[in-house]
């Protein structure tokens, strides 16, 4: 049985939801929220009831996300020079 192929429209959106989102300002912001929430989730998951260890996961958490910002930055800006 052959595979059937379904016809793209010439003028359908090929963008995914994700991209969508990320075009505008609101649209960036509520991902930031979503991937804090999922991010302290885990932790919380992770760590269970223990405070002492759930602050610096999510201190190492924030230090390495500074740093991962900090690199897209700079390739950003290396690449627009």
């Amino acid at each position: 049985m052959p595979a059937i192929r379904r016809k793209r429209r010439k003028n359908a959106p090929s963008a995914s939801l994700f991209e969508l989102l990320a075009m505008t300002f609101l649209g960036r912001v509520v991902l930031v929220a979503l991937v804090a929430i999922l991010v302290l989730g885990v932790s919380l998951l992770i760590t269970g009831d223990d405070l002492d260890r759930f602050l610096p996961v999510v201190g190492v958490e924030i230090l390495v996300a500074l740093g991962a910002y900090g690199a897209v930055y700079l390739v950003r800006r290396t690449r627009s020079s």
